[in-house]
């Protein structure tokens, strides 16, 4: 695939996107490495972008050089406030955040990694947020052993109805989780990472899955 074939791929990914205003990002292309130049609005569109233009296919990689719009005019009290009301309505209130030159720092205790990442979108949503570091702790609980991990996380796995598990494996060990195997479709390789984040006990998860080729 051509350069510029990548890029009007890349371009129309991202129009199509609503997770991102992509009126004024430019995208560049050379050999397969993708360049985002240009301004967004928040932290969120920032990640945004560059997640959408990996999964184009030929993209090698992907250098963001995105700037958020709002860097250093909006003032940490007002950071602060803003990330607390947008964690409140997530129903993650008991998440701390404060503010120091727009770095947001996230502190306290949650359920999952689910959880843990959930928070850190919401904080990278808010205006003036240029970079998120979180603090959070991931509830200890019962002590799980690597075998109770593995199959709890298989058994939440088989339970989703848009999940095809019969080529997909779960290890464990001390808290991580490796998914490896085939899926029969890319969006279920996103769907099985988050499952798997969800259940309790797990610190990371690695996901090495692949789309399983269809027959001949």
């Amino acid at each position: 695939m051509s350069d510029e074939a990548i890029t009007g791929d890349v371009i129309a990914a991202l129009a199509a996107s609503p997770r991102v205003r992509a009126t004024e990002v430019r995208v560049h292309t050379e050999r397969g490495w993708v360049r985002l130049n240009g301004v967004v609005g928040t932290l969120a569109e920032r990640t945004a972008a560059e997640e959408i233009a990996a999964r184009v296919p030929g993209v090698l990689s992907v250098e963001n050089d995105l700037v958020v719009s709002s860097d250093g005019t909006i003032p940490d009290l007002e950071i602060e406030r803003e990330a607390a009301d947008r964690l409140a309505r997530e129903n993650l209130a008991n998440v701390g955040a404060r503010a120091e030159a727009g770095t947001a720092f996230l502190m306290g205790v949650v359920p999952s990694l689910a959880v843990k990442q959930q928070a850190i979108a919401a904080a990278s949503a808010v205006k003036g947020v240029r970079d998120v570091i979180s603090e959070l702790e991931i509830a200890a609980g019962e002590p799980v052993d690597d075998v109770t991990l593995a199959n709890d996380a298989a058994e939440a796995l088989s339970d989703d109805p848009r999940l095809d598990v019969t080529n997909l494996k779960v290890q464990a060990s001390d808290g991580s989780l490796l998914l490896i195997g085939e899926v029969g479709h890319s969006r279920q390789i996103g769907l099985a990472t988050q499952i798997a984040k969800s259940v309790p006990g797990v610190q990371y998860v690695e996901t090495r899955l692949k789309v399983r080729k269809p027959p001949f």
